[in-house]
């Protein structure tokens, strides 16, 4: 079937508040978003928060919604702000923590047990501190080269889809991602 068909037939149960198709949108689209907000904010319980937040607004606003992208771009779209958003407040928020929980910044732990073909230990913990280093790495980007590169390598997004999400042009998407390579290039290079 027709994509453009697909999402036309969509956009207009959207603007109906047809609930079953909110269901399917969120059956459909949920891991990708979330998946693609965890690689950004860094906190599972956020990237849950923000996914939902995401479905909210686009339940809330069902009627203004018209199919100018994909329906998954808008979504993204959308998300992307909500991170730009997050980030904002957790730059103005004094850190706190608890004395009740570990302090992680990661979701990773060392498994128990490894099987024979598996890693060992030392590579484990290698992998983990290369994968560390990425993320703080990542993380001192700028807000849209981090979004635009974490939009183009772990979510495949091509550079058209990356540039109506983040509401900029194709050859401005070149450049962001250009310069987040460099940047990252430069930052895993100065550890």
């Amino acid at each position: 079937m027709n994509n453009a068909i697909v999402e036309n037939g969509l956009a207009e149960k959207i603007n109906n508040g047809d609930a079953d198709i909110f269901e399917e949108i969120m059956d459909r689209y949920a891991a990708g978003l979330m998946n693609f907000i965890y690689s950004y904010v860094r906190n599972r319980e956020e990237a849950e928060d923000i996914t939902q937040e995401v479905f909210f607004r686009l339940w809330k606003k069902r009627e203004k919604y018209q199919p100018t992208a994909k329906l998954s771009t808008y979504l993204y779209r959308i998300a992307a702000n909500l991170c730009i958003d997050y980030k904002r407040k957790e730059a103005r928020s004094p850190l706190t923590y608890s004395i009740d929980e570990p302090v992680q910044k990661t979701d990773g732990d060392v498994p128990r047990e490894l099987k024979e073909s598996g890693p060992t230990p030392e590579e484990i913990i290698d992998n983990r501190s290369e994968r560390i280093r990425v993320e703080k790495a990542l993380e001192g980007l700028p807000a849209k080269q981090r979004m635009a590169l974490i939009l183009r390598t772990y979510e495949n997004k091509n550079y058209q889809e990356i540039a109506e999400i983040l509401k900029c042009s194709k050859p401005s998407v070149e450049s962001l991602l250009f310069r987040a390579r460099q940047n990252l290039k430069q930052g895993l290079n100065s550890d």
